[in-house]
C-alpha cells in the first residue's frame, strides 16, 4: 500500500486534526472560537482555514497542481501575516502534517525517526525565522539609505 492509499484511507480524520494544528498556532480563546463557530460569516477566519486545509490535502493525495497549492497557502498564511505570526509560528502546520500521518500509521517504521523529524522541523522553522529577520534588517537599512540621500 503506498502513501497516497493510506492518506486517502484517513482522509477524514487527517483532515480534521491537521485543521486543528493549524487553529492550535492561535491563541487559546481564538482557538476555542474557530472549533465551536460553524457560521461562514460569524468565523471566515476558521471557514478559511477548514477548506484550505482540506484542499491542500486533497492535492497532496492525488493533484498536486503547484498553482493550487500555492493558492491555498497564501489564503492561510494571508491571515496570518496580517496577525503578525512569526514566520515559524505561521508555517508550522506544514510540519505538522507528518507527525499525524505517522500517528496514523503507528509501527515501528512510523515511530523510529519522530524525534529526530521533530529536532530537524523545530531547526528548519528557527533558521526560517532568522532568514526573515536578517531580510528584515535588510530592507531596514535600505530603507534607511534611502533616507539619507
Amino acid at each position: 500500500m503506498n502513501y497516497k492509499d493510506i492518506l486517502s484511507e484517513n482522509r477524514s480524520n487527517l483532515v480534521k486534526k491537521w485543521i486543528g494544528a493549524v487553529i492550535d498556532a492561535y491563541p487559546k480563546d481564538s482557538r476555542r472560537f474557530f472549533h465551536k463557530e460553524k457560521n461562514r460569516f460569524a468565523n471566515p477566519i476558521g471557514q478559511t482555514i477548514a477548506e484550505e486545509v482540506e484542499r491542500l490535502f486533497d492535492e497532496l493525495i492525488g493533484g498536486e497542481d503547484d498553482e493550487k497549492i500555492a493558492s491555498s497557502l497564501d489564503a492561510i498564511l494571508r491571515i496570518q501575516a496580517i496577525q503578525d505570526f512569526a514566520p515559524s509560528r505561521a508555517i508550522s502546520f506544514v510540519f505538522s502534517l507528518k507527525g499525524l500521518v505517522r500517528d496514523t500509521v503507528k509501527g515501528s517504521a512510523a515511530g523510529a525517526f519522530r524525534d529526530l523529524d521533530e529536532r530537524m522541523d523545530r531547526l528548519a522553522l528557527q533558521a526560517f525565522d532568522v532568514y526573515a529577520g536578517r531580510r528584515r534588517k535588510l530592507y531596514e537599512l535600505r530603507v534607511n539609505e534611502v533616507k539619507i540621500y
